[in-house]
């Protein structure tokens, strides 16, 4: 139960909203390739998993929609500052979309009256081919992890190139900002998730005493231990470890002793 509870992957339903109002004003896409993303998000679940081509297309879908919308009217500067309020954003793309004439949806810069519809199909024709760009032709093998990893960066090193691959680490990972399993990507790093869960506990106060805890990376601060990043794999998949709470268990699982004399 605690794995199930802590893995869970369904969108919030404001989310869900703007997913659906996505997928309902998308009618004409714009060629084979959107017509088939489209045909993904329709017998879609709403479910982040990571090995899922959906996702993928709806994420990058929907970074795409808002500069489309406010681009040509806030500019980039306040369009890129706006970007990373996904909770904002998406209650606005739904709410604009709701009437296929609204104002937000014409492109300015261009003397046609553009729709809702001729919006949601530019960001999604782009969103597209960003994909295509990033993992190829076939729509069937594209996977959200592929594109989509939570990122480990070493606090004081990770700009130094040439010790980053040594030093920072990352994972490939489903979810978005919407789900428990928190996978909310950078706004200037499109795809990269930035804001990770450090550390995740459940607690708890039966007599079964049955307390799990996980950590991000690894016990060692040390890049040649075995332990510096051995938690990633179980990060990633949303497993967890038992706490150790009585001394028989501690020393059952001990990797040694550390004995501290003082001077006499």
């Amino acid at each position: 139960m605690h794995a199930r509870v802590a893995q869970e992957m369904q969108a919030h339903p404001a989310e869900r909203g703007a997913r659906q109002q996505c997928e309902d004003q998308q009618r004409h896409p714009g060629d084979a390739r959107d017509r088939q993303a489209v045909d993904v998000l329709r017998s879609w679940n709403f479910d982040a998993r990571g090995d899922a081509s959906a996702p993928a297309i709806f994420e990058a879908w929907f970074l795409r929609l808002a500069p489309t919308l406010v681009g040509d009217k806030l500019g980039p500067l306040v369009s890129e500052n706006y970007q990373g309020r996904f909770s904002f954003v998406a209650r606005f793309e739904a709410n604009t979309l709701e009437s296929n004439d609204s104002p937000w949806c014409d492109d300015t810069r261009t003397p046609r009256r553009e729709t809702c519809d001729d919006a949601v199909t530019t960001a999604l024709h782009d969103a597209v081919g960003q994909l295509t760009d990033r993992l190829g032709q076939d729509i069937g093998r594209w996977r959200w992890d592929a594109v989509h990893e939570a990122m480990f960066p070493h606090q004081g090193l990770d700009s130094i190139a040439l010790l980053r691959p040594l030093l920072s680490r990352s994972v490939p990972h489903g979810g978005d900002w919407s789900t428990i399993d928190v996978g909310a990507v950078a706004a200037d790093h499109p795809f990269e998730q930035h804001s990770v869960s450090g550390y995740r506990e459940i607690i708890d106060l039966s007599p079964a005493n049955d307390s799990r805890f996980l950590i991000d990376v690894g016990q060692s601060g040390h890049a040649l231990s075995p332990n510096y990043a051995d938690f990633l794999p179980d990060w990633s998949a949303v497993r967890n470890r038992r706490m150790r709470m009585t001394r028989s268990k501690i020393e059952q699982g001990a990797l040694g002793r550390l004995r501290l004399d003082p001077q006499r």
